[in-house]
């Protein structure tokens, strides 16, 4: 057991402090220094997530009452999302899509909690999927006036297929002066041998619910308006607009 510091290290004497082993009355003084943060939040890593622009294919979010807005693409190189659920001719915003993108690139938190203490049962739902077949689901609410989130997530196994290496099949050789035979066609159990979900994407998406599931997290006001906007909040406005080219 650690107790107080007796001194601090000096020029002419090293730092001291109190200990006792468990079960023993007497105490002892000790050379050494041993610095124990009593604030839980430093004892946790507060970097949730790290997922980069360049993996995200596509984000729906979800209002309570049902409205959404899907942000896709079709190429990691595509600049500006197309995007479904705003009012028919309005333009969007698309740096506001560019940050709920990134939005999983540095979440952070500065509070956690049980997430059975948080009620989540009316959330706004923000659904990211990758290229590579990862799903990432936040639901997002407020608390005390603070935004809170819970992460899930699972793999989207047709399109993880769809990036998993494919092995090079070894092939037949050709007797002297024949030609190989034709390849037969797929049988129904060739069919069930193709290509399974990346083995790294199935790891990752459980390292994510591992990690995550169990708990809920208090993340920043800046961090949670990209995982919480609604379609008005996307549509480009004259004053938007005006305002945007004053930034430029």
């Amino acid at each position: 057991l650690v107790g107080s510091n007796k001194s601090y290290a000096s020029d002419s004497h090293p730092a001291q402090l109190y200990v006792r082993k468990p079960g023993e009355a007497r105490s002892w003084l000790a050379e050494g220094r041993l610095e124990v943060k009593t604030d839980p939040m430093t004892w946790i890593d507060r970097e949730l997530t790290k997922i980069s622009r360049d993996r995200v294919m596509a984000v729906e979010v979800v209002q309570p009452n049902g409205d959404k807005v899907l942000q896709s693409r079709t190429d990691a190189k595509q600049e500006d999302w197309t995007v479904t659920g705003l009012p028919a001719g309005a333009k969007p915003k698309q740096t506001d899509l560019n940050g709920t993108g990134s939005a999983l690139e540095f979440l952070t938190c500065e509070d956690v909690a049980k997430a059975s203490d948080i009620a989540f049962d009316k959330a706004v739902v923000a659904t990211f999927r990758t290229f590579d077949g990862l799903v990432v689901t936040v639901k997002s609410v407020k608390k005390d006036g603070k935004p809170w989130v819970q992460l899930a997530a699972s793999v989207d196994a047709e399109q993880a297929a769809k990036n998993a290496p494919k092995p090079a099949a070894p092939a037949a050789p050709a007797a002297a002066g024949k030609t190989p035979p034709a390849a037969p066609a797929a049988t129904p159990a060739a069919a069930a041998s193709a290509p399974a979900a990346d083995a790294a994407i199935v790891a990752e998406a459980a390292a994510i619910q591992r990690r995550f599931g169990p708990w809920a997290y208090q993340i920043p006001d800046y961090e949670a308006g990209n995982l919480t906007h609604t379609p008005a909040d996307l549509v480009m406005t004259d004053k938007s607009a005006s305002g945007a080219k004053k930034s430029d």
